[in-house]
């Protein structure tokens, strides 16, 4: 049996560079790459909002002065980043007398510390995409059901909504002409940018639903779609239809609802990782995951954060 020494186990910056460059394993809206992520060196962001208007120009006699330029209002928005800190250990009791999961080997402090490290990650990624979930909504939540972030309040938005109405099949609506009002009320809330389609964060009742509507089931025969009668997700119009499904017990739709977000709208949807607290940190651009490793007193283990 090979001996287990602690005093190899690998430094934060080593881990730290290891963590932030495994393979991911996205959820189904991180998979949409909808949202622009970077680094940042501070914990409060600004964003800019510039907000115009676009009128028909009313013609003026040749040498006659032209129609005056109504400039667009400008704000600042002011977001503070939130913490989100993992901690763990690895005792010499985890390891001692244990043999590698799957294998013949004796366990060591290496692989139990990567492990370990992965469950955090994991445990991360799953935070970052019930935030994700959260912005089209509205409201970003955190683990306790509070307000991290108002969407509406901090932008000064009124959420639009449409009923769709398709819990009954034969109710008598059109789907073609409820995707086409949302459409619609999304582009006429963007003022001027030009959306190249949407995605609809969709729970799986409003899905199924859909599916078996009456009226698209209709619009199937018409348009011939018959590739959308399965998947995860099917086109409709402009917009595409995505189911996102719980995570457990975690709701990251609410349930008969769905959520449009405009396409191909630069800066629209971002994230932003401030650096980790600790003082070696401090100011430096932040990366979406950072582990610090500290040996226990009298060589017990390690603890990592």
């Amino acid at each position: 049996m090979s001996n287990v020494v602690f005093s190899d186990y690998f430094n934060g910056v080593e881990l730290t560079a290891a963590v932030n460059s495994a393979p991911n394993v996205p959820g189904v809206i991180a998979a949409q790459k909808q949202y622009e992520e970077k680094g940042v060196p501070t914990t409060r962001i600004a964003i800019e909002e510039k907000r115009g208007s676009l009128s028909v120009i009313q013609s003026t006699p040749r040498g006659s002065s032209g129609e005056t330029l109504k400039p667009g209002t400008r704000r600042i928005v002011e977001l503070s980043t939130v913490c989100l800190s993992v901690r763990a250990a690895v005792t010499a009791a985890q390891v001692q007398d244990q043999r590698a999961f799957g294998g013949i080997d004796a366990e060591t402090a290496e692989r139990v510390q990567k492990e370990t490290g992965e469950l955090i990650r994991s445990n991360l990624e799953l935070t970052l995409e019930y935030q994700r979930a959260g912005a089209p909504k509205g409201l970003v939540k955190d683990a306790d059901g509070s307000t991290l972030l108002d969407v509406y309040a901090e932008f000064a938005m009124t959420q639009q909504t449409v009923p769709f109405n398709t819990v009954t099949a034969s109710t008598a609506i059109r789907v073609l002409d409820k995707i086409t009002a949302a459409e619609r009320k999304s582009i006429d809330a963007l003022t001027g940018a030009n959306a190249t389609g949407f995605l609809a964060y969709c729970s799986r009742s409003f899905i199924d639903n859909l599916r078996n509507h009456d009226s698209y089931q209709k619009l199937l025969e018409t348009l011939r779609m018959e590739q959308a009668r399965t998947g995860a997700m099917f086109r409709i119009g402009r917009t595409d239809f995505l189911e996102v499904p719980n995570a457990g017990n975690i709701e990251f739709i609410p349930d008969g609802e769905a959520f449009l977000v405009p396409q191909g709208i630069p800066g629209l949807c971002i994230s932003r990782f401030a650096p980790a607290d600790r003082l070696s940190e401090a100011n430096q651009t932040g990366n979406p995951f950072s582990i610090k490793v500290e040996p226990m007193p009298f060589d017990r283990g390690v603890a990592i954060e």
